[in-house]
């Protein structure tokens, strides 16, 4: 995900850019999940590469949805995931 970012002709490094992505996908720490590196072997999310590159210019902004209220939630069966069970009805609501 991030060399698709910085690759990507249209950045503007003299304006701001916005990408729009799960908070898994932007932060920038360490993966520690084993589920998480299942089919791959980075070691870091992907705003830590795009940190890398833009350095100060790389700001991450969080927002949440449906008054903060977790949505998706479930069980993992072991430690890659393998299955995971919902713990409630999974749901999205428009407002």
């Amino acid at each position: 995900m991030a060399q698709n970012i910085l690759k990507n002709k249209n950045i503007n490094k003299k304006h701001i850019n916005l990408f729009f992505a799960h908070n898994n996908h932007i932060n920038n720490q360490k993966i520690t999940e084993k589920y998480h590196t299942k089919w791959h072997d980075e070691k870091y999310r992907c705003g830590y590469y795009i940190k890398q590159e833009l350095k100060d210019k790389y700001c991450i902004i969080l927002s949440t949805g449906y008054k903060g209220k977790i949505r998706f939630d479930y069980k993992c069966s072991n430690e890659y995931c393998d299955n995971r069970t919902s713990y409630k009805k999974n749901y999205i609501q428009i407002i």
